[in-house]
């Protein structure tokens, strides 16, 4: 994907598998989720008819070579190295330029808990993920979809009540471009 370019309409979606670990004293949540990215390089597109092949599945490990580019989305609000535990899976390219990635794995955010009715309580929690080198005139984020749910393990502490997912624009003191995140929030 040349960013110098063409902006890059990303769109993201997350499953939430399962509420591992809620820490009320460290402020932490641990959650097995899969983030999926969803954009399009019209550079990797073919004829379909010409090949005979409508998708094919690509290699993302920066580590292991002929790989794609990925973008570099991070949670801002991490309670450790940023998504360290997600896993460079391969993802699927489709004949038109289409890219689906899914990246299974757990994640450690900071949540802030309000423990007035503990344990009777009720909390609100978001995961913030954004790029961290390419602003919103390189990459636009989108959400795609809903959280999914679908997978959802409900424990015995913890029920998911509502989610919402919402995008900021904002300028840090650092740069001048505006920078895009996406807020995934469930109470």
């Amino acid at each position: 994907v040349d960013l110098d370019n063409d902006k890059v309409d990303l769109g993201l979606n997350l499953a939430i598998r399962s509420l591992n670990k809620v820490d009320h004293v460290e402020g932490t949540i641990d959650s097995n989720i899969w983030l999926r990215y969803y954009w399009k390089d019209q550079r990797l597109s073919w004829n379909m008819d010409e090949y005979n092949y409508s998708n094919i599945v690509i290699n993302t490990d920066p580590n292991i070579g002929n790989n794609i580019w990925t973008p570099d989305i991070y949670l801002y609000n991490t309670a450790e190295k940023p998504l360290e535990r997600l896993s460079y899976t391969s993802a699927v390219l489709y004949s038109n330029g289409d890219i689906i990635w899914s990246r299974p794995g757990m994640i450690k955010a900071t949540c802030l808990f309000n423990l007035e009715k503990f344990p009777y309580d009720t909390q609100s929690c978001y995961f913030k993920f954004g790029s961290w080198s390419y602003n919103a005139n390189m990459i636009e984020l989108y959400t795609k979809n809903n959280i999914d749910l679908t997978n959802f393990k409900q424990g015995e502490e913890w029920k998911i009540m509502s989610t919402n997912e919402r995008v900021e624009i904002k300028v840090y003191e650092c740069c001048p471009e505006p920078y895009h995140a996406i807020y995934f929030e469930f109470k």
